[in-house]
């Protein structure tokens, strides 16, 4: 998990000013040299505005609010790159902005153990009229088999959807064979339940 340089600049241009005499705030991401910018949703009067500070000057209510607002933008586009990193995006400027936005599928995405729960269910209700029991019995002996496994190679109770990849499969099936000595028909069964 590798960090990224990103900066986050917030302005407020007189030319945007509007007839109440205030001026939006601008927040403008910048990672390797591309920039993402957006509203932030908050107006200043021009007087008010410190260009080299990025803040509202003064201590009135008002001045608070806004300032302890735009530390909060900074606050949730850090911890969101530590969310993506973690997921294995490759962090771009744009990326950071929609994720602000949560407009980023993968951070509400489900999990894998949480997808595979929601199909036993739907599966359970159609046994004998759609599935055999033995079916059903696999899915679920290969439900156990790959919490079991998440458990082992990963300490963890579920892994996101996002984090699944060949390495994911590939050592699921060494997994199988190795502590359940399992032939490769079997393995292949088990592994199906993931690729479909």
């Amino acid at each position: 998990m590798e960090r990224h340089a990103y900066s986050i600049n917030f302005w407020a241009t007189p030319t945007r000013a509007r007839n109440d005499g205030t001026i939006p705030i601008h927040a403008t991401i910048t990672l390797n040299g591309i920039r993402a910018s957006f509203s932030t949703g908050r107006k200043v009067q021009l007087a008010d505005w410190d260009n080299a500070k990025q803040r509202v000057r003064g201590n009135s209510e008002q001045a608070k609010l806004i300032n302890t607002y735009l530390q909060q933008i900074l606050n949730k586009i850090g911890s969101l790159e530590l969310e993506l990193l973690q997921r294995g995006y490759i962090i771009t400027a744009d990326l950071l902005k929609d994720a602000y936005f949560n407009n980023v599928e993968s951070i509400q995405t489900k999990t894998l153990i949480q997808v595979f729960q929601d199909y036993i269910n739907s599966q359970e209700k159609i046994v004998g009229n759609g599935i055999s029991k033995s079916t059903f019995y696999s899915y679920t002996h290969s439900f156990r088999l790959i919490k079991e496994y998440i458990k082992k190679q990963y300490n963890r109770d579920d892994m996101f959807l996002l984090e699944l990849n060949y390495s994911f499969i590939e050592n699921f099936n060494i997994f199988l064979k190795t502590e359940y000595k399992q032939r490769i028909n079997t393995t292949v069964k088990h592994l199906n339940v993931y690729i479909n």
